[in-house]
């Protein structure tokens, strides 16, 4: 059998079945942030203090060697351990544009000329918008030895051919854009707002249930966010959710980015110039690796002794910063056991692996110093073991060997399994 995507339905043997409308979650440092300064200070001469809003992430200028020291000043976040809350620098405000839009992480950057080498959710959404035709046989696929599926779990387990979604931005692709420095204790109003964007893009698509898509940290918002929901609201609203590349057992390269910083390549600039910046983002806390998936992993090595997953009180105090206990403890159990994590609607996971992803790091002096790296399996950014965890609560879960972490929003086939998954099927 053929299914014939239309716009805003399915064919399939003469019965009409809607298209479920999709909401985006995208991941750490996946959506563009806004600033506005009047500050009292600032590190150099040469940083401004005062500033109309302007693109704060992503503007590549900001990030070459010297400016790297004014971003860092502007986007790193203040702890008050006496309050336990986490804000901003003082003088400088944080807002996120377009929200209920894709705007926001379509690119990581807003300018024009770094459109295409930031390109983010974008070709994903043009996909499912510009229904480029994409034969696909779905049950083929779905038996593999790369997928894990509970019987009957896929809405059409069967060849389909992708020729229309009839998805457009702003009405059947809405967008949750947010924050990414921030955790759930610093997000209520985030929780509250996506809710309500479910619901208005339920309501303005014919009552239709929603398909949550997310990508990365993303992927943890959403299973902390249905977990706070009644199981009548996620059978009234929510479809279905697709977790891609999910990071919500925590990545191992944390480890390094707490212990010396992690400067992602960019030239000229060291990671200990961004490893205070690194360190503010409570988020950052939240993705640092989860004891019961590593169990008795070693993680970071040095001439002293060795770090697991269940070592980070002894690995902060090591590194010089303590605080990081009481920042970790806000964060660590927000979702209860991942293992036997209930996120209470039908689960589709997708993720890649088969690429050299940072699995352990040795230090022969100073963590200061670059370590000797140790790669493992995963999709470049998350562990395997990580990117598994979706197991124990997924319908279905495909893995896509050799493809990236971001990489895989840009696949033909996992589109296809997006709006696969989409299909409500028609009563009868």
């Amino acid at each position: 059998m053929i299914f014939r995507l239309v716009v805003g339905a399915v064919i399939i043997g003469g019965s009409i079945a809607a298209i479920s409308p999709i909401v985006e979650l995208p991941g750490t440092g996946g959506t563009q942030l806004e600033a506005k300064l009047d500050k009292p200070s600032s590190p150099h001469w040469y940083c401004a203090k005062t500033a109309d809003w302007y693109t704060l992430w992503l503007d590549a200028k900001q990030l070459v060697p010297g400016a790297v020291e004014c971003w860092c000043d502007n986007v790193q976040l203040i702890y008050d351990e006496e309050k336990d809350v986490f804000s901003n620098q003082e003088g400088v405000s944080v807002r996120v544009p377009d929200w209920g839009q894709t705007t926001a992480f379509e690119s990581l950057s807003p300018s024009l000329l770094l459109e295409g080498a930031t390109h983010y959710f974008s070709k994903f959404n043009d996909a499912l918008e510009d229904g480029e035709s994409r034969p696909l046989k779905l049950l083929a696929s779905h038996t593999s030895s790369h997928s894990h599926i509970r019987p009957s779990s896929h809405p059409h387990p069967h060849p389909v051919h992708v020729d229309a979604a009839g998805y457009s931005r702003g009405s059947s692709i809405r967008g949750a854009p947010y924050d990414f420095r921030y955790a759930p204790p610093s997000m209520e109003s985030f929780e509250t707002e996506l809710k309500a964007l479910v619901e208005e893009t339920y309501a303005a698509n014919d009552n239709t249930p929603v398909t949550m898509v997310s990508h990365s940290m993303g992927c943890y918002h959403a299973l902390y966010f249905l977990q706070q929901q009644s199981q009548e609201w996620k059978d009234t609203y929510v479809h279905a959710w697709v977790p891609i590349s999910p990071a919500i057992g925590g990545t191992v390269n944390e480890m390094k980015l707490f212990a010396t910083g992690s400067s992602e390549g960019i030239p000229g600039v060291s990671s200990n110039t961004v490893r205070g910046e690194q360190r503010s983002y409570e988020s950052n806390a939240w993705l640092l690796p989860d004891a019961a998936t590593y169990g008795d992993d070693v993680l970071v090595s040095t001439t002293d002794r060795n770090y697991t997953a269940s070592d980070l009180d002894a690995f902060f105090t090591d590194i010089d910063f303590a605080v990081g206990t009481k920042i970790r403890a806000r964060v660590a159990d927000l979702t209860g056991s991942l293992a036997t994590a209930s996120p209470g609607v039908p689960v589709y996971c997708y993720y890649g692996t088969g690429v050299d992803t940072e699995a352990f790091y040795e230090y022969s002096g100073s963590f200061d110093d670059e370590p000797v790296v140790t790669m493992g399996d995963g999709d470049g950014t998350v562990n395997l073991k990580s990117l598994e965890l979706c197991k124990g609560f997924s319908e279905e879960v495909k893995a896509f060997p050799g493809e990236t972490h971001s990489g895989l929003l840009d696949s033909s086939e996992l589109q296809a399994l997006v709006v696969s998954v989409a299909t409500i099927a028609a009563s009868n």
